[in-house]
């Protein structure tokens, strides 16, 4: 069975790249996202040549959601947009709605032969990529026939903060705490533009700097302690943090390790299997190189919800977006669910999409 999901994975792709490439548009962000992807594996087979077969499997499994967001969206977007995103509503909605019933039923997760007990989506740190989609989708929805938000929405809100509270994940918790705050701001057009993609993005680049770089959480150790029940490390992120850096010699910068360190980050006593930061897991999988491909991506995005600041639908992903760079401090984003929004965001048609104009 596990062996038919991964050939159906890849016929999946396969599947998605001919239709880009007969009905899709030859931009530069579907260029640039199959750009990433080719460099990922590149720098894996730089890296471990024809030894670990499983780690090109491993590869595919962290990149490929990439590559498929961005030429789904980019097949959908010109007429199948609330096709597209009736779809996503009802792929996350109906997964979160069973994953909180299993965080319910089994609040500390189920003993699955992982390091840590799971939920019925996996790690509780994945359920965000649940809710985050499922109301972002529905706010759009909802944006389309000229309403707020919708009771749909709300539930969809709400079921998602039940993962993330019973099921504890600390930065999920933040960044849904976060999403009402935003949302609020955007209801009012004065508001609205100053939740845009550059202001977004920008303080998202501020505050890694301030974690990795200048190390702020020491002066906020009363409300990570007290409040979130962390510690200062992030429960030990900071150490893969630093130890990340330390692998960035001069032979690796420029391409970085590919998939070749994945479940392989040894540091302090201890085994991470990723870098626990986005902006860190695209560097040392694709160097520098991979750094500046994934920023011109996501600086593409931004523009558009720049452009779009003053619609309401636009400020919707702005939202979202958002609070997917609240998640990718501490998490890689390996997942479909950010790509997805991201691509989404870039290839939005505010003017004709939203019903909203005030």
């Amino acid at each position: 069975m596990a062996g038919l999901f991964k050939v159906w994975r890849v016929a999946t792709v396969a599947a998605l790249v001919c239709l880009c490439i007969r009905h899709g548009s030859k931009d530069a962000f579907s260029l640039i996202a199959i750009a990433i992807t080719a460099l990922m594996f590149l720098s894996t087979l730089i890296n471990e040549g024809a030894g670990r077969t499983w780690i090109y499997v491993q590869c595919f499994y962290d990149w490929a959601p990439l590559l498929v967001s961005v030429l789904l969206v980019n097949y959908a977007y010109r007429d199948r947009m609330t096709e597209l995103l009736w779809a996503i509503l009802i792929v996350t909605g109906v997964l979160s709605i069973c994953n909180t019933i299993s965080v319910l039923g089994w609040p500390q997760g189920v003993v699955t032969g992982t390091r840590e007990p799971s939920n019925f989506y996996g790690h509780k740190n994945a359920s965000i990529d649940l809710a985050l989609p499922s109301v972002g989708c529905s706010l759009l929805l909802d944006a389309q026939r000229g309403r707020r938000c919708s009771a749909r929405s709300v539930a969809l809100f709400a079921i998602g903060l039940v993962q993330c509270i019973v099921s504890y994940s600390a930065t999920s918790v933040v960044a849904l705490a976060l999403f009402p705050v935003l949302f609020v701001a955007v209801q009012f057009r004065k508001t609205r533009p100053a939740v845009n993609g550059f202001s977004c993005f920008g303080a998202y680049v501020v505050a890694a700097v301030l974690l990795m770089g200048v190390k702020i959480q020491e002066l906020f150790a009363p409300i990570i302690v007290g409040v979130l029940g962390k510690t200062v490390t992030f429960t030990l992120r900071t150490f893969v943090w630093d130890g990340v850096f330390s692998l960035m010699t001069p032979d690796h910068l420029l391409l970085g390790y590919g998939a070749s360190v994945r479940f392989g980050l040894f540091f302090n006593d201890f085994l991470y299997n990723n870098a626990h930061n986005f902006f860190l897991h695209v560097l040392v999988s694709g160097g520098l190189a991979g750094v500046v491909l994934y920023g011109i991506l996501i600086l593409l995005a931004m523009r558009t919800l720049y452009q779009g600041r003053h619609d309401f639908a636009s400020a919707v992903l702005t939202v979202v977006v958002a609070c997917f760079f609240v998640i990718g401090l501490m998490e890689s984003l390996i997942t479909i669910s950010w790509p997805l929004m991201l691509a989404l965001a870039y290839y939005w048609d505010a003017g004709r999409t939203s019903a909203i104009r005030v």
